[in-house]
């Protein structure tokens, strides 16, 4: 019999909704867990774009100093170099004079570690960072070396030979720091290309003749790399 009165329609409706209390639940709680949903990855979203930004300018600060900081890296490694060939002559000749060797290795701006290691952490590539990361580890354990000429005597058996090697690592920063310099000078992201030569002739103005050695073993690693 059906019913058209109020009350029945009320009562009607509201044995509709107990049927189907456990359906209309359900779907709410999918409504309420999609929009939750939304919201959280709206959330990640602003997060990312934040991080990315926070990014972006820890990297535009760091390239700005680069220049700066490969300058003066170069001006230390040039004065490193030039010292180190110092050091060759003089243990040429103790041999002649009884000489020591005297030797106080250059002391580089602290800073200049500072801004490398930024400029690690910023890198937008992993090819950039571990191109700095290089010249970073390459960089201490030359200045482990040459500090440890401080202490040797002049007449010490085969101190040329670890000069020499000494010079050449000095070549191989002064050419991984020259070839940043495009990228820190905003002239292009590409690296530049320096040598080994290049540094031995232009930046240490070592002899060919007396480093004859360290030229042809230059040569060697240059030719290898091409």
């Amino acid at each position: 019999m059906r019913c058209d009165s109020r009350p029945c329609f009320e009562s009607e409706f509201i044995q509709g909704l107990y049927n189907w209390q456990t359906l209309v639940g359900a779907i709410l709680a999918l409504i309420a867990a999609g929009a939750g949903a939304i919201l959280l990855w709206k959330q990640i979203r602003a997060s990312e774009n934040q991080d990315k930004e926070r990014h972006r300018r820890q990297f535009r600060a760091a390239r700005s100093t680069l220049a700066l900081s490969l300058s003066a890296l170069t001006d230390y490694i040039v004065v490193a170099g030039k010292a180190l060939a110092g050091v060759h002559e003089a243990a040429e000749q103790a041999g002649i004079h009884g000489n020591q060797l005297g030797f106080q290795a250059p002391r580089m701006p602290s800073e200049i570690v500072s801004a490398l290691e930024r400029m690690v952490e910023a890198a937008d590539t992993d090819e950039l960072g571990d191109k700095v990361h290089d010249i970073l580890s390459d960089l201490q354990t030359f200045q482990a070396r040459i500090r440890e000429l401080e202490n040797l005597p002049a007449h010490r058996v085969g101190i040329q030979l670890n000069v020499e090697d000494y010079i050449l690592q000095a070549a191989r920063l002064h050419r991984n720091v020259n070839e940043l310099f495009p990228f820190a000078r905003a002239d292009g992201d590409d690296q530049g290309q320096a040598s080994l030569m290049g540094a031995l002739r232009f930046a240490f103005d070592l002899d060919e003749i007396q480093f004859a050695r360290v030229y042809r073993r230059a040569n060697e690693l240059d030719a290898a790399r091409q």
